[in-house]
């Protein structure tokens, strides 16, 4: 028997997997352009950098930029349909966010990995849950001495047991 708990399971380890397959934002979290994505330092980020929870272990807290993923839902009072919003907190340690040798990349690198997250997710359908549509970009307050941007997502209107948005 499936529960409302497995598709957001599912959903989240989507969006894990695609941001753990672009290019661009391995790049970024590594440190230098052109990462092989099967080498030892993408494994690496992979596993201690991109994490499917928005909860920060002591242990973590190093020079390390994370990117953290998590889903809300909330039904409507109908209860056929529910929004679904996919929040990605993006924390860069002050001494990594100037990009050095990214040639022809613009700002620093906080800013870029949330580019890359929207431009990777925004628009989506291939998740199993409709189309993911951009919705907020703010500033979150963190501990000294980092800096995070929250980059929100919703699918506002998901069909209960559906496979996509209606209308």
């Amino acid at each position: 028997m499936n529960t409302p708990f497995d598709e957001l399971v599912d959903y989240k380890n989507k969006i894990v997997n695609a941001i753990e397959s672009s290019q661009e934002i391995i790049d970024l979290l590594v440190g230098k352009q052109n990462v092989d994505l099967d080498s030892d330092a993408a494994y690496e980020v992979c596993n201690k950098q991109i994490l499917d929870y928005s909860f920060v272990v002591d242990t973590q807290l190093t020079e390390h930029n994370l990117i953290l993923i998590d889903i809300e839902t909330r039904s409507r009072p109908n209860y056929t349909y529910k929004n679904i919003t996919v929040f990605i907190q993006i924390i860069c340690h002050k001494d990594s966010m100037r990009l050095k040798g990214f040639k022809g990349v613009k700002g620093n690198r906080r800013d870029n990995l949330a580019r890359q997250i929207a431009n990777l997710l925004d628009g989506r359908k291939d998740f199993g849950i409709g189309k993911l549509v951009f919705t907020d970009c703010y500033v979150v307050s963190v501990p000294n001495p980092y800096s995070s941007l929250m980059v929100t997502f919703e699918v506002p209107n998901f069909v209960k047991g559906g496979n996509g948005n209606v209308g």
